[in-house]
Protein backbone atom coordinates (compact mmCIF):
# COMPACT_ATOMS: atom_id res chain seq x y z
CA UNK A 1 0.00 0.00 0.00
CA UNK A 2 1.48 3.39 -0.86
CA UNK A 3 0.91 5.94 1.77
CA UNK A 4 0.62 9.62 0.60
CA UNK A 5 0.55 13.25 2.30
CA UNK A 6 -3.05 13.26 1.45
CA UNK A 7 -3.96 9.84 2.82
CA UNK A 8 -2.06 10.92 5.83
CA UNK A 9 -4.16 14.29 5.87
CA UNK A 10 -7.45 12.11 5.64
CA UNK A 11 -6.56 9.86 8.19
CA UNK A 12 -5.94 13.18 10.12
CA UNK A 13 -2.16 12.45 11.34
CA UNK A 14 -0.85 14.21 14.26
CA UNK A 15 1.16 17.46 12.57
CA UNK A 16 4.75 16.41 14.04
CA UNK A 17 4.51 12.69 11.89
CA UNK A 18 2.81 14.74 9.06
CA UNK A 19 5.85 16.43 8.61
CA UNK A 20 8.21 13.88 9.21
CA UNK A 21 6.63 11.81 6.69
CA UNK A 22 6.23 14.93 3.68
CA UNK A 23 9.90 15.77 4.23
CA UNK A 24 11.52 12.57 3.92
CA UNK A 25 8.56 11.25 1.40
CA UNK A 26 7.01 14.02 -0.55
CA UNK A 27 5.89 11.77 -3.42
CA UNK A 28 5.04 9.12 -1.51
CA UNK A 29 6.00 5.96 -0.05
CA UNK A 30 5.42 1.82 0.23
CA UNK A 31 3.95 1.22 3.61
CA UNK A 32 6.81 -1.34 4.68
CA UNK A 33 9.68 1.01 3.81
CA UNK A 34 7.55 3.90 5.65
CA UNK A 35 7.48 1.13 8.45
CA UNK A 36 10.78 0.67 8.43
CA UNK A 37 12.01 4.19 8.36
CA UNK A 38 9.51 5.11 11.94
CA UNK A 39 10.79 1.80 13.84
CA UNK A 40 14.70 3.04 12.75
CA UNK A 41 14.03 6.50 14.29
CA UNK A 42 12.68 5.00 17.34
CA UNK A 43 9.04 6.59 16.21
CA UNK A 44 7.17 3.05 17.49
CA UNK A 45 3.83 4.71 18.93
CA UNK A 46 3.82 6.04 15.00
CA UNK A 47 4.06 2.51 13.81
CA UNK A 48 1.55 1.46 15.77
CA UNK A 49 -0.55 4.53 14.45
CA UNK A 50 0.32 3.71 10.77
CA UNK A 51 -0.31 0.00 11.28
CA UNK A 52 -3.84 -0.03 12.69
CA UNK A 53 -4.92 2.06 9.89
CA UNK A 54 -3.39 0.46 7.28
CA UNK A 55 -4.78 -2.82 8.51
CA UNK A 56 -7.98 -1.43 9.01
CA UNK A 57 -8.22 -0.33 5.36
CA UNK A 58 -7.37 -3.72 4.55
CA UNK A 59 -9.71 -5.59 6.31
CA UNK A 60 -12.40 -2.65 4.72
CA UNK A 61 -11.66 -4.09 1.71
CA UNK A 62 -9.49 -6.84 0.05
CA UNK A 63 -7.12 -8.17 2.53
CA UNK A 64 -5.89 -11.02 0.49
CA UNK A 65 -4.75 -8.44 -2.07
CA UNK A 66 -3.39 -6.30 0.27
CA UNK A 67 -1.31 -9.76 1.86
CA UNK A 68 -0.12 -11.12 -1.30
CA UNK A 69 1.01 -7.69 -2.77
CA UNK A 70 3.46 -7.44 0.38
CA UNK A 71 4.50 -10.69 0.49
CA UNK A 72 5.53 -10.29 -3.24
CA UNK A 73 7.08 -7.35 -2.02
CA UNK A 74 9.32 -8.74 0.59
CA UNK A 75 10.45 -11.62 -1.50
CA UNK A 76 11.24 -9.78 -4.42
CA UNK A 77 13.16 -7.18 -1.77
CA UNK A 78 15.46 -10.25 -0.37
CA UNK A 79 16.22 -12.00 -3.91
CA UNK A 80 19.23 -13.03 -3.79
CA UNK A 81 20.23 -12.74 -0.17
CA UNK A 82 22.97 -14.76 1.29
CA UNK A 83 20.05 -15.46 3.92
CA UNK A 84 17.82 -17.03 1.51
CA UNK A 85 16.30 -20.75 2.08
CA UNK A 86 17.97 -22.46 -0.44
CA UNK A 87 20.99 -22.40 -2.73
CA UNK A 88 24.87 -23.44 -2.21
CA UNK A 89 25.76 -20.34 -0.23
CA UNK A 90 22.76 -19.84 1.64
CA UNK A 91 23.33 -18.81 5.83
CA UNK A 92 19.69 -19.55 6.39
CA UNK A 93 18.94 -22.14 9.04
CA UNK A 94 15.68 -24.84 8.51
CA UNK A 95 14.62 -27.59 10.55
Amino acid sequence: MRITTDLLRTWNACREGYAWFAERYPDGEEYAITLAALAADGRRDWVAWLTERVWRVAMAGDADEFIRGEVARIVEDTKGSPNSSSGDGSTAASS
